[in-house]
């Protein structure tokens, strides 16, 4: 398998690790889905069946409590013989009422509906019967001889418009048949109040409902439906349906759609024990499934957070990969190349090389080689073996060729060869020749020498030139002393530092400047010479200048000489670097140019002195070239002419003096312009001239003219002055 191969398997393999990591997260999730929420649900429900489990026992308890009232009030009413004593049975009616207050009312009833009193109506002939009461009928129906309560549909009462569960109790005569019957008025939101406290959620709904569908009570009562719509009608949800495909059991569950409610359902019920009616809580699957989800956010975002911050892993770990893949590619292909490269340099030097295997056995030679000894690879390759070689055993260089092979060390010596090159083939070369043989191990992968690289360098020459390399050396000694004594000669200083700028060198002319001898000066750095100012500034302009290994040129820096004068010095320097283009240090001069400072200084001084002289003179002075050509004018010209300087210094002759006056000036100057240019001194002369002034009038004025020359004796300009 190549390079490239084992990178695109590490790849995939990568990719397949990864894939197998997130379908195992991916199950785990969903395994952990389905487990907590089948939990959830169950704990739901196991929580539902303990509340109805205590409700239903409450509400049976209460029935079976309401039932014995009833026989015990039956007793007291029936006489031995079936008789009753109608004002007797109104008074224990009305006084039962009394016991529970939560009914609506009481009514007794004779067997063929007609009613015979109630708690609040005495008996009266006239009260109404109940044989065509759609509500009697359906109880009459209903009616179990074994039953002696029966709760019934709840009804909307006439009067006061609340809706009530009727309780009838039926009363048998001594034959077993129903003689009377005791209605009892319980008002729905008798049950409601019971519930109100319940421990469920505030959006599930708790009920009672009758085996033919019809609910008894609920809670809570959904605020945009009517009772009529609650109670007046048969449920059809998937409660009813299941309670009676099932045969109506004890307790359960179901799931499914609420007729009153929603689709999405989860229905616990529990059958009372002595009437058949069954308790149910109605739980939101929403409600179930927020709980849910409330429980298990916190490891599905430790999952996501996992599988995200596992993906950007994988996603950094495959570009890395890739990376290497290519990385590998391109070194697979530069080994390629610089194998291609090596063998075209190892056929194409001009040295003689040849490759020998770890016995020394020749196995390659170069052009160079073959070339020299005039032969083939065929005659040489696999019969030439550098450990027979006589003439390298004679000049004592053998053991130097067992450390390369035995010790991998690579040797370099120098032999003479007689006659042939290799000995024991049959070569004609008769000239003597020096060669400089360097043998190369070759190390392998697993550190064991494969192969070795021999170079022959024909060195004849060389030695000639090295006898010839020691006369030169004795006269470049001599011409570094001529050098130095230049050195020592100049009136500037010349120094060397290393790289951290300590000085390692300084010419004699440093005392003159400082005042101090060079070994003073010998490993301080030039900042110490300097004030905290004059070092900040000059070590920022050096520090950029080694950075870029740049020349540091004209370079004006003041320092402090060992009685405290300040000198000021120009510096010139080039770096100095190594082999590898390392900056290793800076040779410079500095020169001194504290005098030339000074003397500027003075002439800028001077020159202030003078334009101050002339500006506030009350005369005019002003000055020409040799063209008579103005080149200054003092401002005091305006007095005299109504000029500004600005405007006369760019007049003619003929704009400034009257024509008289003009053939006068022009005649003077005509004749001491002759002069100067035949090099005659020329001396100061005085004129009286008539001047034009801006308004055209006329001003006399006198003028007296100088010629002034440098320190050499060359004329620089005209110099006048009017008053």
């Amino acid at each position: 398998m190549n390079i490239t191969e084992t990178g695109y398997q590490s790849t995939r393999t990568l990719y397949r690790v990864f894939s197998l990591l997130t379908l195992l997260l991916v199950v785990y999730a969903a395994v952990f889905s389905l487990q907590s929420w089948q939990d959830e649900k169950t704990s739901q429900l196991h929580h539902l069946q303990n509340i109805m489990a205590l409700e239903a026992k409450a509400i049976d308890s209460y029935f079976m409590d309401m039932k014995d009232d009833l026989l015990i009030l039956s007793h007291e009413i029936i006489g031995m013989d079936d008789q009753i004593d109608i004002d007797h049975a109104f008074d224990r009616v009305k006084q039962f009422k009394s016991y529970h207050r939560e009914l609506f009312n009481i009514t007794f009833i004779r067997d063929d509906g007609q009613i015979l009193f109630t708690a609040t109506a005495p008996p009266d002939p006239a009260l109404p019967t109940l044989a065509r009461e759609p509500s009697f009928l359906q109880f009459r129906s209903e009616l179990q001889e074994d039953q002696a309560l029966n709760i019934g549909q709840p009804l909307e009462s006439v009067i006061s418009k609340e809706w009530i569960i009727p309780l009838r109790y039926v009363i048998h005569n001594k034959e077993g048949k129903t003689a009377y019957i005791i209605s009892a008025n319980l008002p729905v939101r008798i049950l409601q109040n019971y519930w109100k406290d319940a421990p469920f959620a505030k959006t599930a709904a708790l009920g009672l409902m009758r085996d033919d569908g019809f609910l008894v009570s609920r809670y809570p009562v959904p605020d945009k439906l009517d009772m009529e719509k609650i109670y007046g009608r048969p449920r059809t949800g998937a409660l009813i349906t299941y309670l009676r495909q099932q045969k109506f059991p004890a307790n359960g569950y179901v799931e499914g759609p609420s007729s009153l409610d929603g689709p999405d359902f989860l229905n616990s019920f529990h059958r009372l024990e002595h009437f058949p009616v069954t308790l149910f809580i109605a739980m939101p699957m929403s409600e179930i499934r927020a709980q849910w989800w409330n429980k298990v956010k916190i490891p599905y975002t430790l999952t996501a957070i996992l599988l995200i911050g596992g993906f950007f892993v994988y996603r950094r770990t495959l570009r890395q990969e890739r990376n290497r893949e290519i990385e590998r590619m391109k070194a697979s292909q530069a080994l390629k190349d610089l194998s291609t490269f090596l063998d075209s340099v190892i056929e194409n030097s001009p040295i003689s090389m040849w490759i020998s295997d770890d016995k020394g056995t020749l196995t390659r030679a170069n052009q160079a080689l073959r070339d020299r000894l005039r032969i083939s690879d065929d005659e040489v390759v696999g019969k030439y073996n550098i450990f027979r070689d006589s003439q390298i055993e004679d000049q004592g260089m053998m053991p130097l060729v067992h450390d390369v092979f035995e010790k991998g060390r690579t040797v370099r010596f120098t032999i003479e060869y007689n006659t042939s090159l290799i000995k024991n083939l049959e070569l004609k070369m008769s000239t003597l020749v020096a060669l400089e043989v360097t043998i190369s191990p070759i190390i392998d992968s697993q550190g064991k020498i494969a192969h070795a690289i021999i170079q022959h360098m024909d060195i004849s020459d060389l030695k000639h030139a090295e006898e010839k390399l020691l006369e030169r050396t004795k006269s470049a000694e001599n011409a570094n002393l001529v050098l130095q004594s230049i050195i020592d000669c100049m009136s500037d200083w010349v120094w060397e530092v290393d790289a951290e700028g300590r000085y390692i060198y300084c010419s004699p002319n440093v005392e003159k400047h400082l005042g101090y001898r060079p070994d003073e000066m010998i490993g301080k750095v030039f900042y110490d010479f300097m004030n905290d100012e004059e070092a900040q500034r000059t070590r920022i302009a050096v520090r950029e200048a080694a950075r870029q290994k740049l020349q540091v040129k004209n370079l004006e820096n003041w320092c402090i000489a060992k009685d405290g004068r300040k000198v000021l010095f120009i510096t010139n320097a080039v770096p100095i670097l190594d082999e590898a283009g390392n900056l290793i240090g800076y040779r410079g001069v500095n020169t001194d140019l504290t005098e030339q400072r000074q003397m500027e200084e003075n002439l800028h001084i001077s020159e202030e002195r003078y334009r101050l002289i002339a500006e506030n003179a009350g005369d005019v002075i002003c000055t020409m070239d040799i063209d008579g050509r103005f080149t200054y004018v003092s401002p005091s010209v305006i007095k005299l002419t109504g000029y500004t300087p600005a405007e006369a210094i760019q007049k003619p002759l003929e704009d400034i003096f009257c024509p008289d006056s003009l053939a006068i000036t022009l005649e003077r100057l005509t004749a001491i312009t002759a002069d100067i240019r035949a090099g005659l001194p020329v001396a100061t002369f005085q004129l009286e001239l008539e001047h034009l002034q801006k308004g055209g009038s006329t001003i006399w004025a006198d003028i007296t003219v100088n010629a002034v020359y440098d320190s050499n004796g060359d004329f620089l300009e005209f110099i006048g002055v009017t008053h």
